[in-house]
C-alpha cells in the first residue's frame, strides 16, 4: 500500500540521516510540535481532505514561526473531478473551495493570503504570519 510518509522518508533519506529533515505522521488539527516550530510550512494536495478546515488552519498557524510563511499547492479542480467518480472519493473529498480555505487561513491569523495559478491547472496559496506572531486582529473574514 502506498504511503506518503514512507515515500517521503525514502526520498529524503540523506537529509533525514544528516538531521536536516524529519518525516512525521499526525493529524493536521493536533500536531506534536511546539508553538512557532517551523519557519516555513509547505503542503500539497491535502487541505481538501481535512475533516475540520478551520481547525487545520489554526494548528498550522500555531506551529508556524512569527514571520513565517505557509505555502499550499493543490489541483483541487482536477482532483475533485477524479474523487467525485466514486462513493469513497466523495466521502473523502470534504473541502473543494480554495477561497474558503483562504478565509480559514485569514481567520486563523495569517495575513497577505494570496492565490496564484500554477502550471498544469493547479493553485498555490501563500500566506504570511505576522512577525509578532499574533493572530490578525481582523474578524471580518476578508481575504487580503
Amino acid at each position: 500500500m502506498f504511503s506518503c510518509v514512507d515515500s517521503a522518508a525514502e526520498r529524503f533519506a540523506q537529509e533525514i540521516k544528516a538531521g536536516r529533515v524529519s518525516v512525521d505522521c499526525c493529524s493536521v488539527d493536533s500536531t506534536p510540535f511546539p508553538d512557532g516550530h517551523f519557519d516555513g510550512i509547505i503542503h500539497a494536495n491535502c487541505w481538501y481532505f481535512w475533516p475540520d478546515l478551520q481547525a487545520g488552519c489554526n494548528e498550522i498557524f500555531r506551529i508556524n514561526a512569527p514571520g513565517g510563511r505557509m505555502v499550499a499547492g493543490s489541483k483541487v479542480k482536477i482532483i475533485k473531478t477524479e474523487m467525485q467518480a466514486t462513493a469513497q472519493g466523495k466521502a473523502l473529498f470534504l473541502n473543494s473551495d480554495v477561497h474558503q480555505f483562504m478565509k480559514c487561513l485569514k481567520a486563523a491569523g495569517y495575513s497577505d493570503v494570496k492565490l496564484e495559478e500554477a502550471d498544469g491547472g493547479g493553485e498555490i496559496v501563500i500566506a504570511r504570519k505576522d512577525s509578532t506572531g499574533s493572530a490578525n486582529a481582523s474578524s471580518d473574514g476578508a481575504v487580503a
